[in-house]
């Protein structure tokens, strides 16, 4: 299970993880479509709650309905708050981030990261050459690629076993084979 891809690392107090972000109301019955950061509908289902920041507090939401959006687009989802039952009740919420508990998480399997704590990894080879930091990450389908940056360089490594040697997650380091160019 994988998490934000934002190019920056996701801030919301150290229990709350951004997943995403409102982009307009869909429909006229209060659902909205969301650009999502999670991998999956899942975490909006699994929540049950997502959190605005408003005037310095957090707001809560409760998820009534989360449909996943079409194939082929922008990894959307459409999400319904209890309460919020017509255009008129979520036009405020247009432009919000939206968070959740990190406990509301689904479990990781052994070898699995969340992308929240990938994001502004450091990443050396196996030599030691300081290649960047880890500054965005996106799904291909059959594996992530992780965007890492240093100055004005970008490389893009894919996240297969033959180049991610190490991941140290306390550590905030990622220890990687380049793989030689053909």
């Amino acid at each position: 299970m994988n998490e934000p891809s934002s190019d920056k690392k996701p801030s919301g107090g150290d229990s709350k993880i951004l997943i995403g972000r409102v982009l307009k109301p869909k429909g006229i019955r209060g659902s909205v479509k969301v650009l999502s950061y999670a991998q999956s509908p899942e975490t909006y289902e699994r929540a049950r709650v997502v959190y605005i920041r408003s005037e310095g507090s957090w707001q809560p939401l409760a998820t009534e309905k989360v449909e996943k959006g079409r194939p082929g687009r922008t990894q959307t989802v459409v999400v319904a708050f209890r309460g919020r039952n017509r255009i008129e009740d979520v036009l405020d919420l247009v432009g919000a981030d939206l968070y959740v508990d990190k406990a509301d998480l689904p479990p990781l399997e052994e070898g699995e990261y969340y992308w929240h704590d990938l994001i502004g990894m450091s990443v050396q080879t196996e030599e030691g050459e300081d290649l960047g930091t880890i500054r965005g990450i996106f799904n291909t389908g059959s594996n992530d690629v992780y965007v890492v940056r240093k100055g004005g360089r970008e490389i893009l490594l894919p996240a297969l076993r033959d180049v991610i040697r190490e991941i140290d997650v306390p550590g905030r380091r990622m220890t990687v084979r380049l793989l030689e160019e053909i």
